[in-house]
């Protein structure tokens, strides 16, 4: 049995065993503790016993990346793993979905392994950390079996949200129940709001999970000289920085828009000619880099051509020539004049010299040093600044 919040948040869980759960959130929300009692009353006629039979167990708190238990630091995340109190450091390696499938220390050495059914549940249940399916929390205590997504709890030995969705009216041809609308293969939800994927197009899909992993934020979308999307059918465009930075939040750890400052990133736009300077106006990304100040981006400078067969791609310059007779022909020639550019804080920066930007990024900004930096690094100018350097090394 469970009782709500007005928010439709869980706050009291109680199972036939005597075990209780109670879950306290802030104002906004976000859940700050959760109780664990036991009683040894029995549940009648479905009549819960007195508050006062149960005796509290254990509590957890969650104090932003931190979770202590009963008092004592358990656990403390940070983009890419957590820090144990006792083992130190550790990282996750995950799947193309975001699920931890597995946990390593510092010497590389798996402490964890992890793999699941399509709706989350794990085929054998692990022990040691409890971020698990889709980097989301999962709470076994009790035999509830679920996983914290914010918005709402997933279920999953039922693959179905606990509460119904905010927004079903909106969507009538699914139940308000469903998980990624019944095909958690192809999307995922990483808040319990809304159902999306980074592309939903088998063939972008299937470059990104054989690039190769160089420490970048990657992402794979369909795109264009003055957004990106999705998929090719997909209707939420992406042609500011804030979309981008949620865009990016919902499948990295590492990307926090709240935090969009603080840290540098290095972001590769694996979409088609955000790289490109259309009509004499500046690229997408190039207008990306001036919005998202802490953010190296690097974007194509053309058309994006994939080989599955060895893993590559190519940029290309497409022209279309239309012929005597009326008919057009599409003319593919590869792109020599910088394929690959990059972008920071509005302006094109030297490819080689990206690491000294990120160095840049966590120095102050009236910082001299910077300054004088700043004058080497760029290949065109952002708006505002004055000084002039041409040479392209």
């Amino acid at each position: 049995m469970m009782k709500y919040s007005y928010l439709n948040l869980p706050t009291d869980i109680y199972f036939g065993n005597g075990q209780r759960q109670t879950i306290e959130y802030h104002g906004n929300g976000v859940k700050k503790a959760v109780k664990y009692s036991q009683t040894t009353a029995a549940i009648v006629g479905g009549n819960l016993p007195d508050d006062d039979s149960y005796t509290v167990t254990s509590t957890r708190t969650y104090v932003g990346p931190h979770i202590y238990a009963d008092g004592v630091l358990e656990y403390s995340a940070f983009g890419g793993g957590y820090f144990d109190p006792t083992k130190g450091a550790m990282y996750y390696l995950t799947d193309w979905h975001g699920n931890n499938a597995a946990v390593v220390d510092k010497s590389g050495t798996m402490v964890q392994s992890t793999t699941y059914y399509p709706y989350g549940e794990p085929t054998k249940e692990p022990t040691g950390q409890r971020f698990l399916y889709g980097g989301k929390e999962r709470e076994h205590g009790g035999g509830r079996n679920s996983y914290d997504f914010s918005a709402r709890c997933l279920i999953a030995p039922l693959g179905q949200w606990c509460v119904p969705d905010r927004e079903a009216e909106k969507y009538f041809s699914f139940s308000p129940y469903s998980y990624c609308a019944g095909d958690p293969i192809n999307y995922i939800d990483p808040d319990g709001m809304e159902v999306r994927s980074l592309s939903s197009d088998p063939l972008l899909q299937m470059a990104a999970e054989n690039y190769h992993d160089n420490g970048n934020i990657i992402a794979f979308l369909h795109g264009s000289t003055d957004h990106m999307k999705w998929d090719s059918t997909g209707k939420q465009n992406i042609a500011d920085g804030t979309t981008l930075m949620n865009a990016l939040a919902s499948e990295f750890e590492s990307v926090d828009p709240l935090t969009m400052y603080d840290e540098p990133l290095v972001i590769e736009l694996h979409s088609c000619e955000t790289g490109f300077d259309k009509n004499g106006s500046p690229s997408l990304a190039q207008k990306l880099s001036d919005e998202i100040r802490n953010a190296i981006i690097i974007a194509p400078n053309g058309t994006l051509l994939y080989n599955l067969d060895n893993n590559t791609e190519r940029v290309v310059i497409k022209t279309i020539i239309t012929n005597q007779d009326g008919t057009e022909t599409v003319e593919i020639k590869k792109q020599t004049e910088r394929p690959w550019r990059a972008f920071f804080r509005g302006g094109e920066i030297r490819m080689d010299l990206i690491e000294l930007c990120k160095w840049m990024v966590r120095r102050s900004e009236n910082n001299i040093i910077s300054k004088a930096i700043e004058k080497v690094i760029y290949l065109s100018m952002p708006s505002g600044k004055t000084h002039d350097v041409t040479a392209d090394p």
